[in-house]
């Protein structure tokens, strides 16, 4: 099989999704010992995973947005004419001009909202920028995947996409195999007093974290239980909203991955609020630790966790503290554990490619 040109511009964004599927992704291919060139943009540093027998392709020092629309309209595109039998895979989905060339082309579109919802494309430039990423996923070239079954008729409904999608599901082991630390050393360190509750993920609005935290107030009081929110805003935009500290409310920030998977580890609950998602890859972290999950009642929550997590409201406080309750009193044995592995998703990308 010819090579794989692989875009890892997502790789010097490990606290996002994208950034933890850029790089799972990218270790799995590699354990296939498949023949990968990397690109990396700009200035971005070599991953520590990467074998010295692997290309790497950086692009030049444009600044900003500017560099960024360089990469993608006018690099990117020169090292796939320069490499025409190779195939390229980008874990997400960027403007491409046409070209001349064999190999394939896969990228993903995690989901539909980029193109579904308004608020994320107000401005002009975003709108073209919609539109350039438009033209080149129709184009008969390239092959588009997305990670649940829910995005791919979403974002069907909102391009008017004509062929099949690929399933790429999420892996979800990645954290399973870093340093656990102590529940005494997790609470020492946040001044956690007592169980948790724990939320992982981002704050833009369709995660509806501060309504969570709006609803959660009485029952944390009430329960000498607190709420630990991880992670941070990601883009520092009005979509995104970080609540502030309250009672029985710690904001952890970014975190390494050891922290993250001890702190699924020893929370009493993982709670997924989000009111739109394509795949939620936080739920699956959570339950490779065993960890209890209360999510959201929304389409991609049941088709890829109804058999694994309790789908409950967020904004009914009643049906939220029943749930809560009943989950805090239950005697819980590790769950079995959904089938989504990075390597799956590698050999699904590959077999793509053998065809």
């Amino acid at each position: 099989m010819s090579h794989i040109i692989y875009n890892g511009f997502y790789l010097a964004h490990p606290y996002s999704g994208l950034g933890v599927f850029t790089r799972e992704l990218l270790r799995s291919l590699l354990t296939a010992n498949t023949r990968v060139t990397v690109l990396l943009y700009r200035d971005q540093p070599t991953p520590d995973f990467l074998p010295p027998q692997v290309t790497i392709l950086r692009s030049g020092h444009l600044p900003g947005r500017l560099g960024i629309l360089t990469w993608e309209y006018f690099w990117v595109p020169k090292i796939l004419q320069q490499y025409p039998d190779a195939h390229y895979c980008s874990p997400y989905s960027h403007p491409l001009p046409p070209l001349t060339r064999t190999g394939k082309i896969l990228m993903v579109q995690h989901d539909a909202l980029f193109f579904s919802e308004s608020s994320y494309t107000k401005k002009l430039s975003r709108r073209m920028y919609q539109h350039a990423i438009r033209r080149t996923i129709l184009r008969p070239e390239v092959q588009l995947g997305t990670v649940s079954h829910f995005s791919a008729q979403e974002i069907k409904k909102a391009i008017a996409y004509p062929d099949d999608i690929i399933i790429l599901h999420n892996g979800i082991e990645h954290l399973h195999n870093e340093t656990l630390l102590s529940k005494e050393e997790i609470q020492e360190r946040f001044q956690i007093h007592g169980d948790y509750l724990f939320y992982h993920g981002g704050y833009d609005q369709r995660k509806n974290v501060e309504t969570m935290v709006h609803t959660l107030q009485p029952l944390l009081s009430s329960h000498n239980v607190t709420l630990v929110l991880g992670g941070g805003k990601l883009h520092n935009t009005s979509l995104y909203h970080l609540p502030h500290e309250k009672h029985n409310v710690i904001n952890t920030g970014f975190i390494d991955n050891s922290t993250l998977r001890s702190l699924y580890h020893h929370a009493k609950i993982f709670l997924a609020p989000s009111s739109y998602e394509g795949f939620n890859i936080n739920i699956g972290e959570a339950l490779m630790e065993g960890t209890p999950v209360l999510m959201s009642a929304i389409p991609v929550h049941t088709e890829v966790w109804g058999n694994y997590a309790t789908a409950t409201s967020f904004s009914n406080s009643t049906q939220l503290e029943q749930a809560i309750v009943s989950t805090l009193s239950a005697t819980h044995k590790k769950k079995s554990t959904p089938p989504y592995t990075w390597n799956a998703l590698a050999k699904k990308v590959l077999e793509y490619f053998r065809k």
